[in-house]
């Protein structure tokens, strides 16, 4: 099956998972979708961000009618809780999720958040439903990381108190973009790493900025990040979906041989071309991150 009727449009379906190495693409066992679910309201003011204006109705009957047309059809894989700031009105975030739950139980969740609410979201039963929680960090330096953001983020001994007090260790990773002047090379990537390891973070990605507007594009940082390998950091996979975008896996062995991280690098290179994602953005479902409206 390469393709999906959805409220009376035909939607394209991943046919093969991410090329590995040189080999050829592998067929997908079953195919699926996989669908973000956008707040568009942000208390942070990203330069490099588009998804942030000032627009915090989401219409919480038009979701369910969204999940439930799509499960008739096809097996979401995952759902992504993003933004914006999806926990900006944390019981609407709960309602959210739960909704999810009700419709698809056995899809997986995760979510992710500039930490305006991290101490909450990891107290919460909420956070039993998800897999994977990504914060946005783009520094190792505190205040460096509240100037890219306009924002008082979550310190680092904050996110280390969460870590010691949250029993599943893996949950929390860090989502750090490659900014110029910001992050852009390879001591501050060393940096990152060991710092990330000091507060017990087991797992960061570092993502080049989309070309989404001028600031993203004038900022983009092409980093060769296998220029970094030696006896401490190692290549494990090589992914490459299609020429839209392209991941690399590492494993980083701290000076301090605690806390070993997991590390991956992404670039996106045409963000809207990829059509085997949907969006919903509180009032439209759309197809991948474009302006093409579904439903």
């Amino acid at each position: 099956m390469n393709k999906v009727d959805i409220f009376g449009r035909e939607i394209p379906l991943r046919t093969h998972y991410c090329q590995f190495f040189e080999e050829d693409p592998q067929p997908v066992n079953e195919p699926t979708v996989s669908l973000y679910v956008r707040s568009k309201f942000c208390n942070a003011q990203c330069k490099f961000c588009i998804w942030a204006e000032d627009a915090q109705y989401f219409n919480e009957k038009k979701y369910r009618e969204v999940l439930e047309g799509i499960v008739s059809k096809i097996k979401i894989k995952k759902i992504s809780f993003t933004g914006g700031e999806p926990t900006m009105n944390f019981k609407k975030f709960k309602r959210m999720v739960q909704i999810a739950k009700e419709i698809t139980p056995n899809t997986r969740m995760s979510v992710n958040t500039d930490g305006l609410r991290l101490k909450k979201l990891f107290e919460d039963d909420v956070i039993e439903n998800f897999y994977s929680v990504a914060l946005s960090r783009h520094h190792f330096d505190d205040k460096i990381n509240d100037e890219i953001f306009n924002f008082k983020c979550p310190t680092s001994d904050e996110i280390r108190q969460i870590q010691e007090n949250f029993p599943n260790k893996s949950i929390l990773h860090f989502s750090c973009n490659l900014i110029k002047g910001y992050m852009d090379n390879k001591d501050k990537i060393y940096q990152f790493l060991e710092w990330a390891s000091d507060v017990n973070v087991r797992s960061v990605g570092f993502v080049s900025l989309m070309p989404v507007n001028d600031y993203s594009k004038e900022n983009f940082v092409d980093f060769k990040i296998k220029d970094l390998i030696n006896e401490r950091f190692n290549i494990t996979k090589e992914w490459q979906y299609k020429n839209m975008c392209k991941c690399n896996n590492y494993v980083y062995i701290p000076e301090s041989l605690n806390n070993i991280v997991k590390v991956y690098q992404k670039n996106t290179f045409k963000p809207f071309d990829i059509q085997e994602n949907l969006t919903f953005d509180g009032e439209h479902l759309k197809v991948g991150f474009g302006d093409d409206i579904i439903y």
